[in-house]
């Protein structure tokens, strides 16, 4: 067992000082992205030329599929503090990115040389990841990031800081639920939180926070019975083969990195393609980082960072989540669907790398070895990072 030594007590100043130093580059770039057309500019364009009070008014009463609320809130956010100028959904973009980042720093929460080594792997993952680029790659889209950052946040509060969980679920639930169809996680995050006995939630909180679920979820339903806003597909239509491929999709991306954009095209062992060399640096790493997830659930010695019966509760959380995930992709899926629960992916990376890392000795052999494999995980998602940045440029330059 190695010493790892403590170098200081960091507090909260450093890792936002770090989260902000990482995603700099990117949020560059996302400055000078061009305005992305896609099929919510006539949304954006109502939301300029109606009052605040009459558009929800009107869109409230309107019972859409899609009730989204709190998105359309933050477009009148960048109406009045920036005149819908593209550059403020840049700005907003770029505060809830630094708070996605910021938050995952204070869930890990590291204290010494080799917390912090690990921290910052994982920070390559949570920002190297392909669900990233696929949530800013349209900067009139900031509802994802900013699910994310609640989600991050909910993290931090029952991980890291559960006596403050319980004042802050309702709220980040409620918020989450009013600005994307992926706040239905934030349920499932709570939900599964009390019932694995991972973190103290009230069981008061926990059935409220239930409740707003299963009332969320019975009016997806009732509008898609009385038809309104569902326009995927008719009756009798729905594609059960395509939609299995799309759940399917959306499991393998968040784990391997594959398919992306659930184009299964790439497989060369189904079509007898060349396998794209990035592809190959997309599914090393990915793959290199659930293998290690998998590996640090066997050992049963408890380490600083890690309880074993505890870490398995919070795998079989992530992979519950997952389902979940893959659930929602039913109709149709994006790279960006696999956003949500990335930052699970990276706690588990973090503390499995800081269990393994203290229970594996570090001489001969093994830690030649344990450096390699240190290296098949780093050098990959540190390529991916950067290429993050250039990816959200290249996207939204080729939809205008």
């Amino acid at each position: 067992m190695s010493k790892d030594r403590r170098l200081f007590v960091p507090g909260w100043r450093l890792n936002l000082l770090l989260s902000v130093l990482l995603v700099l580059p990117i949020i560059y770039c996302m400055l000078h992205m061009p305005v992305s057309i896609n099929d919510m500019i006539q949304e954006i364009i109502l939301i300029e030329e109606t009052k605040a009070s009459v558009y929800f008014y009107e869109y409230v009463s309107s019972s859409p599929f899609y009730f989204r609320p709190f998105e359309h809130f933050l477009r009148y956010v960048v109406k009045w503090a920036f005149s819908h100028h593209p550059i403020g959904y840049a700005v907003l973009g770029g505060i809830f990115l630094s708070g996605v980042s910021f938050c995952m720093l204070m869930v890990m929460s590291p204290t010494t040389k080799r917390q912090y080594g690990i921290a910052l792997i994982g920070m390559a993952i949570l920002l190297g990841h392909h669900a990233m680029g696929g949530s800013l790659e349209f900067n009139m889209v900031i509802s994802n990031l900013f699910t994310m950052f609640l989600f991050t946040l909910l993290m931090w509060s029952l991980f890291a800081a559960p006596n403050s969980s319980n004042l802050i679920i309702i709220p980040v639930v409620i918020l989450g639920l009013l600005t994307k169809e992926l706040g239905l996680l934030l349920v499932g995050l709570v939900v599964l939180v009390r019932v694995l006995g991972i973190s103290k939630i009230k069981l008061g909180t926990t059935l409220i926070t239930l409740g707003l679920g299963i009332i969320y979820v019975a009016y997806k339903i009732i509008t898609i019975l009385k038809g309104d806003g569902f326009t995927f597909y008719g009756p009798g239509e729905v594609n059960y083969l395509n939609s299995l491929l799309n759940m399917v999709a959306t499991t393998t991306n968040i784990l391997t990195s594959f398919p992306k954009e659930a184009n299964f095209s790439l497989f060369p062992l189904l079509t007898g393609m060349s396998y794209p060399k990035w592809q190959y640096v997309h599914l090393l790493g990915s793959l290199a980082v659930t293998l290690l997830i998998i590996i640090a659930t066997i050992p049963q010695q408890v380490t600083t960072l890690v309880r074993p019966a505890r870490y398995r509760s919070m795998t079989f959380l992530f992979l519950i989540l997952i389902a979940l995930t893959s659930c929602l992709a039913f109709f149709y899926t994006r790279d960006r669907h696999g956003a949500m629960v990335l930052p699970m992916l990276v706690y588990l990376f973090y503390l499995g790398a800081n269990h393994l890392a203290e229970i594996v000795p570090t001489h001969g052999l093994v830690r030649y070895v344990a450096v390699g494999i240190v290296c098949l995980i780093a050098i990959p998602w540190g390529m991916r990072m950067a290429g993050t940045a250039f990816y959200i440029r290249e996207a939204s330059s080729g939809i205008r």
